[in-house]
């Protein structure tokens, strides 16, 4: 009988102390707990050029500076206000398709600051 007892009690004592441990308890005081990591907000999104120049089939490129540059998330989000006159890859790459003006937009992820680019395309010289 003593057998049984004293591996039930292992047995409840070390489920007790498993699930102490997996609630996230600790016998550490708070200011052992290693703080979370806030998040850095975009205060400004820029770019390069205001404006920007080609012929039909010609690429440019767009250059965005996102700050502070310890900004948790940097990734913008890239669009054209027309694209069959320019489309644009992820990457800032503007390639002309078509004879007009539209803007390029870069928006931070929030979408909440922004930077654009006007951009005039003409016909290619034959």
């Amino acid at each position: 009988m003593r057998k049984k007892f004293a591996f039930v009690t292992a047995v409840a004592l070390a489920l007790t102390v498993a699930l102490a441990l997996f609630a996230g308890c600790s016998s550490g005081s708070e200011e052992d707990k290693t703080p979370e990591t806030e998040a850095v907000a975009v205060t400004s999104v820029t770019l390069d050029k205001e404006t920007l120049e080609l012929t039909v089939g010609q690429t440019g490129t767009l250059v965005v500076t996102v700050s502070p540059q310890n900004a948790t998330n940097k990734t913008v989000r890239w669009t054209s206000g027309d694209p069959s006159v320019v489309t644009v890859k992820p990457d800032g790459t503007v390639t002309a398709v078509g004879v007009g003006q539209t803007t390029v937009t870069a928006a931070s992820l929030k979408g909440d600051k922004t930077a654009t680019c006007t951009v005039t395309v003409s016909a290619a010289q034959e």
